[in-house]
């Protein structure tokens, strides 16, 4: 696979990149995966991505604990507000608590929150949580102007249909492709899934976290395109975004590695696709001034 010339680098819009503050903040994933509880940074994300032209980039909560989620909003803020190149931030939200939509209300004056994401793993109840509580978070982010992003395991894909439909025109972004397994069977009901969800015109689709997701022994860049293949024929190219999942990445292949393998595929699919994946979509999905 041919690396990207740095001279000719394609234009980023990093839309999905964590920064971790584990001495201050209690992590829901922490015991379960000690290996990533470690304090991040930007310019640790810039010396990593520095092969590529980063541009811009949108910092994604990570599953603080509910008590520290408006502490993990204020040291994010603060690190908006000291560097242009990101675009605004994407909170946490609790998604058991009664509270979850006035929380959504005072985040809508606050310039650096962009929308709200709801992971589905650290639900109590998750048919619960995807049937009544997140379609009022969606309506609560419709009225807020905020995109609301989610995060559900590929089994779980059928369950966003009712909150899809019900949302009004709340913008829905699916985190990771909707997580797909790596096995054959598991690719096959992912893509079913897929094919059902992304009928909703008001769900764009994250091509973020397949290096983890897809190749947890080596990278193997041939993996993605069969995947990548499903995401562009149901969603087309103008509802991907790139989002490198930083720094969840960092053990399985290098942020060259990951832009390149998608660039390429993408293009072969589809000429030129690449400028809208990696830049334009998320331009004007995240509305950027």
């Amino acid at each position: 696979m041919a690396e990207i010339n740095a001279d000719h680098a394609l234009r980023v819009f990093d839309a999905h990149v964590h920064i971790c503050f584990p001495d201050e903040i209690e992590y829901l994933w922490a015991q379960r995966e000690p290996g990533n509880v470690r304090a991040t940074s930007m310019d640790q994300f810039y010396h990593f991505s520095k092969e590529n032209d980063v541009d811009s980039v949108v910092l994604i909560e990570a599953a603080a604990s509910p008590v520290n989620i408006g502490r993990e909003v204020a040291l994010l803020d603060a690190i908006w507000r000291n560097d242009k190149k990101i675009a605004g931030i994407i909170v946490g939200m609790d998604p058991d608590t009664a509270a979850a939509c006035g929380q959504i209300n005072a985040y809508r004056d606050l310039e650096s929150v962009l929308g709200v994401r709801l992971l589905s793993r650290y639900a109590r109840d998750t048919a619960s949580f995807l049937v009544d509580h997140a379609q009022s978070v969606a309506k609560a982010c419709e009225a807020a102007n905020l995109i609301c992003e989610i995060g559900v395991w590929s089994q779980q894909l059928q369950c966003l249909k009712p909150l899809l439909s019900g949302a009004g025109d709340t913008r829905f972004i699916l985190n990771h492709g909707g997580k797909p397994p790596s096995d054959n069977l598991g690719f096959q009901a992912w893509a079913r899934a897929i094919a059902e969800v992304a009928q909703s015109q008001n769900l764009t689709c994250k091509l973020s976290g397949f290096a983890s997701l897809l190749c947890s022994q080596s990278f193997a860049p041939e993996k993605f395109r069969p995947y990548l293949e499903v995401l562009y024929n149901e969603f087309g190219v103008e509802r991907l975004i790139f989002g490198s999942d930083w720094h969840m990445i960092e053990e399985f292949a290098s942020y060259n590695q990951v832009v390149s393998t998608i660039s390429e595929v993408m293009d072969d699919i589809d000429h030129g696709s690449s400028r809208r994946i990696f830049y334009d979509n998320a331009h004007a999905f995240y509305r950027r001034k």
